[in-house]
């Protein structure tokens, strides 16, 4: 399962959490983490919640936080997460543009997503 932390601009520090894919008859216990392309600051787990304190990275780039989770249960989890970093001019981009940017691993760097990746990635936001 790919998972993807809300975008930030490379002189911010922000917090990003994601929810940790439990069964419900078990908990994360355990947490580690490592990231590329961007400064992990600090990680902890709250509950079921993995929570990342996150600061630099490269406009335009990509980074990832890779994360192991110990269950309750003895399981381990291993997910990569990945958080865009945008330029703070990017207010302007348009919902295809961070589509295009979110979907270039799948389609191919400097190449457009076909429209059922675009539906696929569009699937949610809110109509205007």
């Amino acid at each position: 399962m790919t998972a993807f932390l809300t975008a930030k601009g490379p002189s911010e520090t922000v917090q990003r959490r994601w929810a940790v894919p439990v069964d419900s008859d078990d908990g994360a216990s355990s947490l580690s983490a490592s990231a590329s392309g961007v400064t992990l600051d600090d990680y902890a787990l709250e509950g079921d919640e993995a929570v990342f304190t996150l600061s630099g990275g490269t406009a335009a780039a990509t980074g990832t936080v890779s994360v192991t989770v110990t269950t309750s249960q003895g399981r381990e989890l291993v997910e990569k997460l990945y958080i865009p970093i945008v330029s703070p001019d990017s207010s302007a981009a348009t919902v295809q543009d961070v589509v295009s940017f979110a979907l270039r691993k799948v389609a191919g760097i400097g190449e457009t997503p076909d429209a059922d990746q675009s539906a696929d990635a569009q699937i949610g936001r809110a109509h205007v």
